[in-house]
C-alpha cells in the first residue's frame, strides 16, 4: 500500500506528514503543484514528491481522479489517499467510548487494518473523531468517507471523478453503493481536522460559494434518491452566513444499488 497526500499552498506545513509512521514515509507521496516541489523536497526528504502536469494546477478532484485512475503507476493498486491537514486518535483502552491522540504504533496497527479491508472492499476509510465515540467497534459498512480513503484500484475500475472541482471522494462513495458495492470504515482509529474547516491552502484556494452550491446540487442530480441539498449557517470559517451543503442517506443507496443489480440479473 502506497500513501498519497494531497496539497497545495501549505509550503512547510503538511500536518498529515506529522503522523505518518516512520516506516511508511519510504512509500508516502506528496502530491503538489510544480512550484511546492521543492519546498516539499526539502522540508519532508523521506517522502517522494509526486510532480504534477506542468500546464496548470490541478483542483482537489482532478488529482483524485487521476490517482484513482491510475495516473500515477508509482503509487500501485492500492492506495490510501489522505488530505494534508489530517490527525488521529483512537479508543481510550480503559473506556472505549472516550478517544485520545493516537501515537505511531496506533497509526501503523490502524494503517495495516485498512490495507487488508482493501483486499475485500473497493474504498475504505476511518471513522471521523467528531461522533466516533458512539461510532461501532470495528468496522462500519456503507457510510462517509472523507478526508482519508483507501482505493483498491483492481476493484474499482475506471470512474470520472472530477465532474467538479470538490466532492470527487463523495462520488466515488455514491457511485460504489449504487452499484450495490459495500464500502466501509474502520472505527478503531479516528481522524481529525487540524485548524478550521476552508483554513487557508486546499481546496479554500478555489473554492467559492457558487462552486460550493453549483457542486452539492450537481451531486443531488446525479443522486437525486438519496441526496438532498441543505442550507447550513456557518459561524466561522468559509464564507459566514448560509452554505449550500448536502445530506447523503448511505445505507439506502446501498440498499438501492443492491436492488437495481437484482433487478438488472433477473431481466
Amino acid at each position: 500500500m502506497k500513501i498519497a497526500i494531497i496539497t497545495r499552498g501549505r509550503m512547510n506545513n503538511v500536518r498529515t506528514m506529522d503522523s505518518i509512521p516512520r516506516e511508511m514515509l519510504k512509500d508516502t507521496y506528496i502530491i503538489c503543484p510544480k512550484d511546492e516541489v521543492f519546498s516539499h523536497e526539502k522540508r519532508y526528504p523521506s517522502a517522494t514528491t509526486i510532480v504534477e502536469d506542468p500546464a496548470r494546477t490541478l483542483t482537489y478532484s482532478e488529482k483524485f481522479h487521476r490517482i484513482v485512475n491510475g495516473h500515477y503507476p508509482e503509487l500501485g493498486r492500492r492506495i490510501l489517499i489522505i488530505d494534508d491537514d489530517i490527525r488521529f486518535s483512537v479508543r481510550n483502552s480503559h473506556d472505549p467510548r472516550s478517544l485520545v491522540t493516537a501515537y505511531e504504533t496506533e497509526i501503523k496497527n490502524g494503517f495495516d487494518v485498512l490495507a487488508t479491508m482493501m483486499e475485500d472492499y473497493p474504498l475504505v476509510g476511518l471513522h471521523a473523531r467528531l461522533m466516533g465515540n458512539n461510532a461501532p467497534i470495528g468496522i462500519k459498512e456503507c457510510t462517509r468517507i472523507n478526508a482519508m480513503q483507501g482505493v483498491n484500484l483492481d476493484l474499482i475500475g475506471h470512474i470520472k471523478l472530477d465532474h467538479w472541482p470538490i466532492l470527487a471522494d463523495m462520488v466515488l462513495n455514491l457511485t460504489l453503493l449504487m452499484a450495490g458495492r459495500k464500502t466501509a470504515v474502520f472505527c478503531n482509529l479516528f481522524w481529525d481536522q487540524i485548524g478550521p474547516s476552508n483554513a487557508p491552502g486546499g481546496c479554500s484556494l478555489h473554492r467559492t460559494p457558487e462552486q460550493q452550491a453549483e457542486a452539492v446540487r450537481g451531486l443531488a442530480a446525479m443522486f437525486p434518491e438519496v441526496v438532498k441539498v441543505v442550507e447550513k449557517e456557518v459561524k466561522k470559517g468559509w464564507w459566514g452566513g448560509v452554505r449550500v451543503d448536502f445530506r447523503v442517506q448511505w445505507q439506502q443507496a446501498y440498499k438501492l444499488g443492491v436492488a437495481r443489480c437484482k433487478s438488472t440479473k433477473a431481466s
